[in-house]
């Protein structure tokens, strides 16, 4: 089941929203957002550029599998405080969701799905710093369920073979060109990677920020065979979630930056507003940060 909100009740006060089916596209202060029949994200856009995608999917790591199979899973028992879980795409197109609804407020979008029992809920908010996107896991089951792992999966962004991304600030530090990976061969950030810089799409640059508090996460982009770019962020979660709790997972953040002088003003205005800096004690930060 699906219930998509129409562009005239986006900014419609307090009241609920009615629900529509089919796609839509709803505009807000900070940005635009449309959604396909199957309630995906297929377009961000703001005075800077638009960025079209196949989605944002959420899925997690239960009891030995991803629900959706976008990933390979493994298990993080063994590992030690400093690895990151590694980051395996499958090339085949994602599980669909057992039912999903979506919903439209003043300032933002909430899709709600269910698989196997297990909630996934994604907030899109468009801000001035972007496009943040928060995920909750929520077992909806009368049982137990282990969690080894909840990604986001940003999916068939349109790129070409001069498309390019790096990690600044980690390693690997070399930019990698599209058209020299393998399709399917995902390249991963060494470290925690809170900052993914995108160069050569359609919109311009485009900055992506995974920012989770609460676990440490692994970051790696591919393309298919087309050259659409993928990128997936893993929050390391891990534990038994029983009967209505839930784990979260993000925020993540799309910046569009068009082809800004100073493409990463935004993620510097970001960590002041998140009330992050740098050392004050004689400490001169020359990157980005």
């Amino acid at each position: 089941m699906l219930a998509l909100c129409p562009l005239a009740q986006a900014g419609a006060g307090a009241q609920p929203p009615s629900v529509l089916s089919g796609g839509c596209r709803l505009d807000f202060a900070h940005g635009a957002l449309e959604f396909d029949a199957a309630g995906e994200l297929t377009a961000y856009e703001t005075p800077l550029g638009r960025l079209e995608l196949a989605g944002i999917i959420a899925d997690a790591g239960v009891d030995g599998g991803f629900l959706l199979n976008t990933l390979g899973h493994q298990r993080f028992f063994d590992m030690n405080t400093w690895d990151l879980a590694r980051i395996v795409p499958r090339a085949g197109a994602p599980c669909l969701p057992e039912e999903q609804t979506l919903s439209a407020f003043d300032d933002r979008v909430e899709a709600v799905s269910l698989t196997e029992g297990m909630e996934f809920k994604r907030v899109y908010t468009p801000t001035a710093l972007g496009l943040r996107v928060d995920l909750t896991l929520t077992s909806r089951r009368s049982y137990v369920t282990e969690i080894q792992g909840i990604a986001l999966n940003l999916r068939a962004l349109p790129a070409g073979e001069q498309a390019s991304f790096r990690f600044p600030g980690n390693t690997p530090y070399a930019p990698a060109r599209l058209g020299a990976l393998r399709h399917f061969a995902a390249v991963q950030a060494d470290y925690c990677a809170p900052l993914t810089r995108v160069e050569g799409l359609a919109c311009g640059g485009l900055n992506l920020l995974f920012l989770n508090e609460q676990e440490k996460w692994s970051t790696a982009l591919w393309r298919d065979r087309e050259f659409n770019l993928h990128a997936a962020f893993l929050a390391m979660t891990e534990g038994l979630l029983h009967a209505g709790e839930q784990f979260e997972a993000g925020p993540l953040y799309l910046q569009l930056t068009g082809e800004s002088a100073d493409a990463y003003a935004p993620m510097r205005r970001l960590y002041a507003q998140a009330g992050w800096q740098a050392p004050q004690d004689g400490y001169h930060p020359t990157g980005p940060l």
